[in-house]
């Protein structure tokens, strides 16, 4: 089983490695579950243009420390706030994919006053039983000794939109993208970032929330339905809710550019 924190599981913030690029308004960009900085490589120069623009990676990914988990969404915003205080950031406007976007939440309900807006992709107050059963799978398949390219293949179902899918090339370029990551995430540190989903649940607290929010969500999304991002809209005073037509969980990765002039429309 993916496990759970315990109610006494703290610890010090991770120190995150992380790039910047460009100058003006800060904006923080937070992966998503297994994935690290270069989730964002393709839409870091596009809004360096206007803003500057901080991508960590989270904690168990990438070059940041993986410390024994399982991590909560809780721990993770206090990572980003650290990251906040080390580089004299004292507001941003933060956009989370996925986990990345829980984390998110977690900040703007941790410190109010440090979170300008958001910007959530993919992202819910809570899991999908979707969401809980296919993590689950995964993480058994991976255990289970899986060939690397049957696993990829299998996250690439949950995660793409059905265009991608229908593209044999596009599949075999997304197929040697993950399979030759910058830094290779370690099973326990998957399994350790995956029980921050599975433990997530905010949805009592989302009327706490007092920053302008934008929610995303691909109509095609498998692995966390759009009505969970519809409800984390609701939940949220003022929220605005777009829906991307034939994007999947990954959507806003799959068009980089349409999710930046999408960004910089509600971030003004």
């Amino acid at each position: 089983m993916l496990g759970s924190p315990s109610p006494d599981h703290t610890g010090a913030p991770v120190a995150l490695a992380h790039a910047e690029a460009g100058s003006g308004p800060p904006l923080l960009l937070l992966a998503g579950l297994g994935s690290d900085r270069d989730f964002w490589k393709a839409h870091l120069p596009l809004l360096a243009r206007r803003y500057r623009v901080i991508v960590p990676d989270p904690r168990g990914s990438g070059e940041s420390a993986a410390p024994a988990g399982p991590y909560s969404a809780a721990e993770m915003a206090g990572d980003a706030l650290a990251l906040l205080d080390r580089l004299g950031i004292a507001e941003a406007s933060v956009a989370g994919h996925s986990l990345g976007g829980m984390v998110a939440l977690e900040m703007a309900l941790a410190a109010p006053g440090r979170v300008r807006a958001l910007v959530l992709a993919a992202t819910g107050a809570r899991p999908h039983p979707l969401t809980l059963f296919c993590l689950e799978v995964a993480g058994t398949l991976w255990e289970s000794g899986c060939a690397p390219e049957t696993l990829v293949r299998t996250f690439l179902t949950w995660t793409a939109s059905g265009a991608v899918l229908a593209s044999p090339e596009r599949v075999r370029s997304a197929v040697e993208e993950q399979l030759r990551p910058r830094v290779p995430q370690p099973l326990p540190a998957w399994r350790a970032q995956a029980a921050a989903v599975t433990t997530f649940d905010v949805r009592g607290r989302l009327p706490e929330i007092g920053c302008p929010a934008l929610v995303i969500a691909g109509d095609e999304d498998c692995l966390l339905p759009v009505a969970v991002s519809r409800e984390l809209a609701e939940g949220i005073p003022g929220a605005r809710f777009e829906a991307l037509p034939g994007a999947g969980h990954n959507g806003i990765a799959e068009d980089p550019a349409g999710f930046c002039r999408m960004l910089e429309r509600f971030l003004g």
